[in-house]
């Protein structure tokens, strides 16, 4: 399950994984890990990576023009460290009205969009 590895590595990996997309809408994408994670955490390397792809992912097809920002801190969660990334971009956003289903079981935003 676990092994030490660099959350820059997960995000280098990712970004080569949507290099094509970024540069077909002009988009750029930009990281920034805080000194606490720079070097081997002990992670799920698979799962984060699906976690960061599902992130950035939404951002691009989201976002028509700018940039995307990936910060990654260190964070605790139930008495344990962790690591949190935050993805922002220049796209559309979520409706206010619509924010509080985010984080209940999956369902579209927009059901006009796949």
């Amino acid at each position: 399950c676990c092994q030490s590895a660099r959350i820059a590595d997960v995000l280098l990996a990712s970004k080569t994984l949507f290099r094509a997309q970024l540069e077909s809408k002009g988009l750029t994408l930009d990281h920034h890990i805080h000194a606490e994670v720079q070097g081997p955490v002990l992670m799920d390397q698979l799962r984060v990576q699906q976690m960061v792809n599902n992130l950035l992912s939404n951002a691009i097809k989201f976002t028509e023009a700018g940039r995307i920002q990936v910060t990654v801190l260190s964070t605790e969660l139930k008495g344990h460290p962790g690591i949190r990334v935050e993805v922002r971009d220049t796209g559309v956003g979520v409706p206010v009205e619509q924010q509080a289903a985010l984080f209940e079981p999956f369902r579209q935003a927009d059901e006009s969009i796949s």
